[in-house]
């Protein structure tokens, strides 16, 4: 941060200005940029082979008593090809530049202190040092102790640096591969009328926090009223008819009604108010899967909406068959993928490890996988990386749903469909709104009455003006 008035002396980064280089700075600009705030350089200087402080002391200056003129002429005297540059700059806007280089930044014009985030990489090999921040002149100090480093790329066996992990959003846990068979039906909570079963819970290489549960929603039941919240969700139905309430606003005068049978499934971005209700006379089953991350600053993001893998275009492939179901970038993925696959009796595929997460919810049939055996409504999670195979040992055909979660890091494969991206401008409106009602009290909407009696359980009065999509058989 730099204040009104405040002027940053010309000068090299002392920890990024190795002779031999391997270190690239990024400086963005992030409250009061300008052109005045910003930085001003010399380009061309870092291959002078001598920081601006070695040519200062070599003059008999200290930091800071060098003028424009002054460090424009040394530069030019050691490279004639160098110059100076003072680029136009915003909020947000980023600048990159070789560690060695000469920069500084004068602020004596500018509206309001500057604030500026700054990264700086290292070559794997290249030693980054503690710096002595009581002594700024040259010769340069250092201190014995080393400057913790992040892996961000590759890997780095030189022991040059102390490489530490990389920290983990919301102190997740790093998720395992998981197999977990179930047996249907699960138990009711008869006081509650709503029962979630914990499956697993934990962060992977494409999102910050990854979470599954199975619930037993009971008759004429809503776990609770619409909500909004920062997760994004898939919600598959094992067993029995739910009817999915969505609304564009926690008030919205008339609510979207959509029908799931079992194998059908629903997707939730970020933001999006929802609740789930069973209208039927019998318990209702389903599997949920939510998790969320960075969120992506791309366009054309997924809406809510539903399927029932019935619907899909036709099965690809003998032996092992695939349909797809949508694939599409959201708020926190780069590319969100379903699909359903028949495999026969005694096809598979052999061991092999992906860049994305893949979830696999068996909808009839036996599979066998990492030396475990699931059968139907069984769930199985491989974070990417893990090494997993796939086998269908029983007699009949297994049919299943496979979600991929491509993150933001995932590597993108050669020759495939254009990038996808989401819309951060919708993610933010969302997001904007569901903060302003919370920093009004969190007041309770007219849908949300609605759905809630006077006693606080959830009942289920018509609701007015909404139409009701059946994805079991047809529009009603």
């Amino acid at each position: 941060m730099r204040e009104p008035a405040q002027v940053h002396p010309w000068h090299c980064d002392i920890e990024s200005c190795n002779p031999n280089g391997g270190f690239v700075t990024v400086w963005i600009g992030i409250e009061n940029t300008s052109l005045e705030s910003a930085l001003q350089l010399i380009a061309g200087s870092h291959a002078i082979e001598k920081t601006i402080q070695q040519a200062a002391h070599e003059r008999g200056l200290r930091r800071g008593e060098a003028s424009v003129e002054s460090v424009v002429g040394w530069a030019r005297e050691a490279l004639p090809t160098t110059q100076f540059i003072q680029p136009s700059m915003g909020d947000g806007d980023a600048l990159f530049f070789d560690g060695r280089l000469w920069h500084g930044s004068d602020n004596t014009r500018a509206q309001g202190a500057r604030r500026a985030l700054l990264f700086q990489y290292a070559a794997a090999g290249s030693p980054v040092k503690m710096i002595d921040f009581a002594h700024l002149e040259w010769p340069f100090r250092f201190k014995r102790t080393r400057v913790p480093v992040l892996v961000v790329s590759g890997s780095d066996l030189s022991r040059a640096n102390k490489i530490v992990p990389a920290p983990r959003l919301d102190g997740e846990s790093p998720l395992e591969a998981e197999v977990r068979p179930l047996i249907l039906p699960l138990p009711e909570d008869p006081a509650a009328r709503w029962k979630p079963h914990d499956l697993f819970a934990g962060s992977t290489q494409n999102v910050s926090r990854m979470g599954a549960h199975v619930s037993v929603l009971s008759s004429g039941h809503s776990p609770h009223p619409p909500h909004a919240h920062a997760d994004e969700e898939l919600l598959i139905m094992f067993d029995g008819e739910a009817d999915l309430v969505i609304l564009d606003t926690a008030d919205s005068p008339a609510p979207r009604l959509e029908r799931l049978c079992a194998g059908s499934f629903v997707y939730y971005p970020a933001f999006q108010f929802h609740t789930i209700r069973n209208p039927t006379s019998v318990p209702t089953t389903y599997l949920m899967f939510k998790w969320k991350g960075a969120p992506l600053e791309v366009e054309d993001a997924l809406e809510t909406a539903s399927w029932n893998p019935e619907n899909a275009g036709p099965m690809v492939g003998t032996g092992f068959g695939t349909r797809l179901i949508f694939e599409g970038p959201t708020n926190y993925l780069r590319k969100l993928h379903a699909h359903l696959t028949e495999l026969q009796p005694g096809a598979g595929y052999e061991a092999h490890t992906d860049a994305h997460d893949v979830a696999i919810v068996l909808l009839s049939g036996n599979l066998q996988t990492m030396g475990r055996t699931v059968n139907t409504n069984g769930v199985i999670y491989y974070p990417s990386g893990q090494l997993h195979d796939m086998q269908n040992p029983g007699k009949t055909t297994a049919r299943y749903l496979v979600f991929e979660f491509h993150g933001e890091g995932t590597p993108r494969p050669v020759g495939g469909s254009r990038e996808m991206a989401t819309s951060a401008g919708r993610f933010a409106r969302r997001f904007g709104r569901t903060l302003r009602r919370r920093l009004d009290g969190d007041k309770e909407s007219s849908t949300a009455k609605s759905l809630t009696s006077p006693t606080g359980s959830t009942s289920f009065p018509e609701l007015r003006n909404a139409a009701l999509i059946d994805r079991c058989g047809g529009d009603r």
